[in-house]
This record gives C-alpha cells, structure tokens and sequence, in this order.
C-alpha cells in the first residue's frame, strides 16, 4: 500500500502507518517542549540578591506597589508583573505614582521601565516638572 493517496481535488490523505507516525512526533516533540518549559525559571523563580529602596523616591515606590501588591518587602530589583502584578494593577500603580509625586507619568512606564529605572523617570518628571515653574510662580505657591 502507498503511503499517500493523492485525492482527486488535489488534497493527500494519510494513511494509518504514516498518520501514526506525525502523531508520535508530534507527541514526543510536546513532550521535550514541555520538560523544557518546566526546567526554565520563570522570572518569578529568578533569585536575585535583595537590595532595599534607598532613595525617598525608591521608598516610596516600593510601599505603593507593596500596597497594591499586598506584600511587605518590595526590593529595587524586583518586577512588577513577577510579583503577581497585571496591567489593571499597573493602572492603580500609575495613578497612585501621580498622586504621590504629582506628576504625569504614563501608564507603559509600567511595562517598559524595571523599578529601579522607574524611581530615575519619578525623578526627572518631577525635575521637569520644576522646571516649568518660574521662580515668581514658585513664590506665589511657597509665599516666599
């Protein structure tokens, strides 16, 4: 009997020996994916050496994601989203960030940025933030 049989629509249909063939493949191929994918850590599984928030801006990012993370010890080295965080969680992340340091940070700061980076771009939009006060509207809010 030949392997495949050419239908007349131009299909080819397998017969029995050969589909049990691809199908052990298949399944042995699945298999190693599979062992493969159990073996790799995941982010999450990742250990690092812990490092403390330091600077006030790290600190405070830290209790914000602790806060809506529900977890105590939130290092500078630890992601977000490896913590159980999702873009929903960010979203509240973000708008407590904005509270917090009054500024207008963007939503894919989350996504793009680890903590400790994100404590840098905290900084500089505060810092530009400054800066478009001039100093006789710097007077005005202090009453200088």
């Amino acid at each position: 009997m030949a392997p495949n049989i050419s239908r007349g629509d131009g299909e080819t249909v397998l017969d029995s020996p050969t589909t049990q063939l691809i199908a052990e493949t298949l399944n042995t191929a699945r298999r190693i994916t599979q062992r493969v994918a159990e073996s790799t850590p995941r982010v999450s599984q990742i250990e690092h050496e812990y490092r403390a928030p330091e600077s006030l801006t790290e600190q405070e990012l830290a209790s914000i994601w602790g806060r809506i993370l529900n977890r105590d010890a939130i290092g500078t080295r630890d992601d977000f989203f490896a913590l159980g965080g999702h873009s929903l969680l960010a979203a509240q992340v973000v708008s407590q960030i904005r509270t917090a340091f009054r500024i207008d940070l963007q939503l894919r700061a989350m996504f793009e940025t680890p903590h400790e980076s994100l404590a840098a771009v905290v900084d500089e939009a505060q810092l530009r933030e400054l800066e478009q006060f001039d100093e006789a509207a710097l007077r005005k809010c202090w009453r200088v």
